[in-house]
């Protein structure tokens, strides 16, 4: 449970950092909403996880929906400051 607990943590600071930035509303309802549904991916991911980590696929794809979060963060933050 502890995985799915950081997950709504970094997943609520992420939406909070959406909501403070600067870009237009419409990329921020577009991100909230794409970081919602990751989110709910990530929280079945960490429910569905083995307690080991090493050689788990399901964390790999866990570790691998933050990446998604973070570069459609970052394109859509450089598109939205044009």
């Amino acid at each position: 449970m502890w995985l799915v607990s950081i997950t709504i943590l970094i997943n609520g600071i992420l939406l909070y950092a959406v909501h403070l930035s600067d870009i237009q509303d419409a990329f921020k309802i577009s991100l909230s909403g794409i970081y919602f549904v990751i989110m709910l991916i990530q929280i079945v991911l960490a429910i569905l996880c083995h307690k080991e980590i090493m050689d788990n696929l399901l964390f790999i794809f866990y570790i691998l929906a933050y990446v998604v979060q973070i570069v459609i963060g970052l394109i859509i933050f450089n598109v939205s400051k044009k």
